[in-house]
């Protein structure tokens, strides 16, 4: 497992994955992007264009070092997120766990790093427990779930 910098190689395969169904069941913005929305948000992150965007990585999964997924962590109501997508045709296979594992020694440092998923994302929830996230129920906001970094 690798983390490397998202470039604008990524810019179709990041919305490819975007774009499966199951990918944005439970995303806080549910509508699925057009690729002319996708290209812009693309460059504004990409370029430091928005704020708080602070790592946004490609997960590259050995031994054929396949990139199956993208990381990024984001600051929000100060604290540090941290956010995954998997590649579709790679889950179930313990990739997003390795990956939350991998970005929180990589960006954790001695700082918390959080994690908000919604409740009926059992896939994400497993994978950020087995990561050693901890639910913190005085942060739930409905059926989003927050999680922290132990």
């Amino acid at each position: 497992m690798n983390l490397r910098p998202v470039t604008d190689d990524d810019v179709f395969r990041i919305w490819r994955w975007q774009q499966h169904p199951d990918t944005r069941l439970f995303f806080r913005k549910l509508a699925h992007p057009t690729w002319a929305e996708h290209v812009y948000w693309f460059a504004e992150r990409l370029n430091g264009l928005q704020q708080g965007v602070e790592a946004w990585d490609i997960i590259g999964y050995a031994p054929d070092g396949a990139d199956v997924g993208v990381v990024n962590v984001s600051v929000e109501d100060d604290k540090r997120m941290l956010g995954i997508i998997v590649a579709p045709e790679h889950r179930g296979k313990g990739v997003g766990t390795e990956a939350i594992v991998a970005a929180t020694l990589k960006y954790g440092g001695r700082d918390k790093l959080y994690a908000v998923i919604h409740a009926g994302n059992k896939a994400s929830l497993g994978a950020f427990r087995r990561a050693g996230y901890k639910e913190r129920p005085e942060l739930r906001s409905g059926s989003w779930l927050m999680l922290v970094s132990s």
